[in-house]
This record gives structure tokens, C-alpha cells and sequence, in this order.
């Protein structure tokens, strides 16, 4: 599936882009939506939401990059046992 921005989904993940103007406004709105959707049940089923939070310009200096750094903390929320919210933080550049 290709994804456009400012947002797109599918089974494996979401990304949403939130304007805030602090990083701590975005990192409480993702827990509230994750803290929200663990309190749901959808056709009769708990489902959890990782997330991966990233800032510009702290994480990123473009928009191809912040999507990457957002993405690698959704997967280490993956990794760390799921139904949680990870920030981000700047990839370290090698080569």
C-alpha cells in the first residue's frame, strides 16, 4: 500500500501527522488515542495501538525523514511488547 501524506493506514500501522506545538502535546495525544482504542472493543474484540511519535525539527530535517524516525519508534513500541506509545528520536547518520 502507498501512503500519502498527512496520513495513511493499513493492517501493519497508521501514520498521522499532529501539528502541536510541543512535542509533549503529540506524545499525550497519541496516548490518549491508544489509552482510548484498549478501552473499546471492536466487533467483540480488544485491539491494541503502538505508536511512534517524532518532532521537526528535533528529529528531522525533512519530511521523508521525520515519516522514517516515526516509523523506527512505532517499531520499537512493536518490539518492546505493542499497545504502547514511543517517542522518536533523530537517526544517527552512517557512512
Amino acid at each position: 500500500m502507498k501512503c500519502t501524506f498527512p496520513s495513511c493506514a493499513s493492517a501493519e500501522g497508521v501514520t498521522v501527522a499532529e501539528f502541536a506545538a510541543h512535542i509533549a502535546d503529540a506524545l499525550d495525544t497519541a496516548e490518549h488515542i491508544r489509552a482510548r482504542v484498549a478501552a473499546k472493543k471492536f466487533n467483540g474484540r480488544k485491539i491494541t495501538l503502538s505508536s511512534g511519535v517524532a518532532s521537526f525539527p528535533e528529529d528531522a530535517d525533512d519530511a521523508e525523514t521525520i515519516i522514517a524516525v516515526a516509523d523506527e519508534a512505532l517499531y520499537q513500541a512493536k518490539r518492546e511488547g505493542r499497545d504502547r506509545t514511543v517517542r522518536a528520536r533523530r537517526l544517527k547518520k552512517t557512512g
